[in-house]
């Protein structure tokens, strides 16, 4: 197994030869995907990469920051707010727009299902899911707000979430307070616990008789925390208390598979680390569950559906987004989960080792691979994080995103596959100097 400090980019001692490139190259953009149209093009060539390894080929990861158009020069490392798309999703995106626009009459009243099916299908494997679980949404807010709005939640019932949770995920519930009187119970997570155990106990600590939902995010988007979920649903599960994730983060950073879980709904946004288009995202709700969670809007007979799909009836939708999100979702499948996953944890290992004895900072997120992912969180004893955050992008062309909340003063790192070492090191770098002027 790769230790996350090792770069899985150095793992054969030498360059590859012009010609591995070039294969590369065409492997990821000759064909067309399976989808109407061919919007999805994306077709790296599958396989052991193992067996394909010679001793003189770097491993093809590395080579995939040649698919985005990030300007020379900028260090992005923001991930966690909008991610890049790779060349693959925004041609799929204009090829449907082309499509749509030469005939949009056929293409909303008959082709539109077919791109949704499609998309919901390969969602559905990226999740860990059946096809029937899956809905295709706008975003991680639309998706808990659907979650929120349909559940038979009564003045008085309790709603558990944590102080940290992002405001998406908490104004749904806010709202249902102010409008019929829930009422919201928090807890706040240590910055970093000490084991997934502390998390579970404080979930099980906060319970009380009238607790109906625990709300709960997978990845903590201020902090980096990834909490113990299916620790968490077995301790909730007999209780009757439904287990509702934000799940913003995850897919795209990190293999995920929602029925191993246990969790009852799970909702994201393919905007972040999987690279899709703004305005694309998904939504899981448990089979089990999906009765007792009723569609939000109904724009059509499709609220009556058995499965997901009832989640999806809002009317005329953005048939090109989703294609950019089936190619996005292709994209993540081709170059490989287990990689990609492998290369973000390499490279927030690297960071977080460099910055956890700098003087003038303290690392807010855990070091155990278990409770963290691709979010490092780093604070200032004395320094202004948003102080920091203008010297890092005006001096630097660095981009990281400012956390000034007092507990916090901090700034986020998200380090994504397309990221390297070498930008990794500049910042380390950085910091350095910002921090001690």
């Amino acid at each position: 197994m790769l230790d996350p400090g090792q770069d899985p980019d150095q793992s054969s001692q030498h360059e590859e030869s012009g010609a591995d490139r070039r294969s590369f190259i065409r492997s990821i953009v000759a064909g067309t995907g399976a989808s109407l149209f061919g919007f999805s093009g994306c077709t790296l060539a599958p396989g052991n990469p193992r067996s394909r390894r010679n001793p003189r080929r770097k491993d093809p990861l590395a080579r995939s920051r040649e698919y985005f158009t990030i300007e020379p020069g900028l260090t992005y490392l923001n991930t966690g707010s909008l991610g890049c798309s790779p060349r693959p999703v925004f041609e799929a995106v204009v090829k449907a727009m082309r499509a749509v626009n030469a005939n949009p009459t056929r293409v909303h009243g008959t082709d539109l299902l077919q791109v949704t099916d499609a998309v919901r299908n390969k969602a559905a494997r990226l999740l860990g899911a059946a096809p029937g679980e899956v809905a295709v949404v706008r975003n991680t807010t639309e998706g808990m707000t659907i979650v929120a709005a349909g559940l038979s939640l009564r003045q008085g019932d309790e709603i558990l979430i944590n102080s940290k949770e992002h405001s998406g995920s908490f104004f749904c519930w806010k709202y249902l307070s102010e409008r019929i009187g829930v009422r919201i119970r928090m807890f706040t997570p240590p910055a970093p616990p000490t084991d997934p155990e502390q998390l579970v106990e404080l979930v099980k600590n906060n319970l009380t008789p009238a607790t109906r939902v625990v709300s709960i995010c997978h990845m903590a988007g201020s902090t980096g925390l990834v909490y113990p979920l299916k620790a968490i649903s077995e301790a909730i599960r007999s209780q009757g208390i439904f287990l509702v994730v934000d799940g913003a983060h995850p897919p795209g950073m990190m293999q995920v598979n929602l029925r191993d879980l246990g969790v009852d709904t799970y909702a994201s946004s393919s905007h972040k680390w999987l690279c899709a288009p703004r305005g694309t995202g998904l939504l899981y709700v448990r089979k089990e569950v999906q009765d007792e969670i009723r569609p939000l809007i109904a724009g059509s007979e499709r609220y009556r559906l058995p499965d997901a799909r009832r989640y999806e009836a809002v009317g005329c939708r953005n048939l090109e987004g989703q294609a950019g999100l089936e190619a996005a979702i292709d994209f993540y499948d081709r170059v490989g989960p287990g990689r990609i996953e492998a290369r973000v944890r390499h490279l927030s290992t690297r960071l977080r080792r460099s910055v956890r004895e700098m003087p003038g900072v303290r690392l807010l997120t855990s070091e155990d691979p278990g409770l963290s992912c691709g979010i490092s969180t780093i604070g200032f004893k004395i320094v202004d994080c948003r102080k920091v955050q203008a010297a890092l992008r005006e001096h630097f062309n660095i981009w990281v995103k400012p956390l000034p909340e007092p507990d916090l003063n901090a700034i986020r790192v998200s380090t994504h596959y397309y990221n390297t070492s070498e930008e990794v090191d500049g910042l380390v770098n950085a910091l350095k100097t910002v921090v001690q002027e």
